[in-house]
């Protein structure tokens, strides 16, 4: 999907109008949600470095409560669209946004839980190296998708101007195909220690692996929603 180099007319004239507060707070909402999304996966990241399965258990619990909370986020901002906040037009598509940021932050619950049963059952020193190594630099590019999408949703609510705002979602599709490459690469890799793991621990990664690249991949599709609702307010 084609992001547009021109400034839709009226956005943030109708970003500024009370009458349209609603889509102010839509925006001021997804950016809230995705910092949790965004802290989750630092609490993961620093017990998967820490390699104690202790810490990687308490990781997972921690997670889960702040998902409770983005799902809490949603159900109001949900609330907000069906009482009339939003603009008829864009309905449909902010409440599919509101769904897709929800369910990156849910891909990250499934990931703290995928992580915490790998470091259970993992036990070949080729396998906690990968997991130390690759999986953590998957997390980091993950948590630089997040952090732009923050960026775009604040700069949003702020009202930026569009050269800003379609930045961020130029970069956040940049750093889909790193996150693509980085995940063939470490499949292939896979394949190549599959004669010195066992099979489980082979899966075990692979789950990893796919849930990693479906978190940028659904950041990737909010970003790219996002550009088009603004289209549809500006036109």
């Amino acid at each position: 999907m084609p992001i547009p180099y021109a400034v839709p007319r009226g956005i943030f004239s109708r970003l500024l109008n009370p009458f349209v507060k609603g889509e102010v707070k839509l925006f001021n909402g997804l950016s809230e949600h995705a910092r949790l999304t965004l802290r989750s996966l630092s609490i993961i990241e620093d017990a998967l470095r820490s390699g104690d399965l202790v810490k990687i258990k308490e990781a997972e619990v921690e997670v889960g409560v702040i998902e409770n909370q983005g799902d809490e986020i949603s159900r109001v901002l949900s609330q907000e669209v069906s009482t009339g906040a939003i603009a008829t037009p864009i309905m449909g598509d902010v409440e599919v946004l509101i769904g897709k940021v929800d369910d990156i932050l849910d891909r990250v619950h499934i990931l703290s839980r995928e992580i915490r049963r790998a470091i259970s059952i993992c036990v070949s020193p080729e396998v906690k190296k990968v997991l130390a190594e690759d999986v953590v630099e998957l997390i980091m590019v993950d948590k630089r998708g997040v952090e732009e999408f923050v960026e775009l949703t604040s700069a949003i609510a702020k009202g930026d101007d569009w050269g800003k705002i379609r930045s961020h979602v130029l970069v956040i599709s940049k750093l889909e195909d790193e996150v693509d490459e980085a995940k063939d690469r470490l499949i292939d890799k896979l394949y190549e220690l599959a004669k010195e793991i066992s099979y489980v621990e082979f899966m075990s990664l692979l789950h990893i692996v796919f849930t990693l690249d479906d978190i940028i991949d659904i950041t990737k599709d909010a970003a790219y929603l996002t550009a088009t609702i603004l289209m549809s307010l500006g036109a």
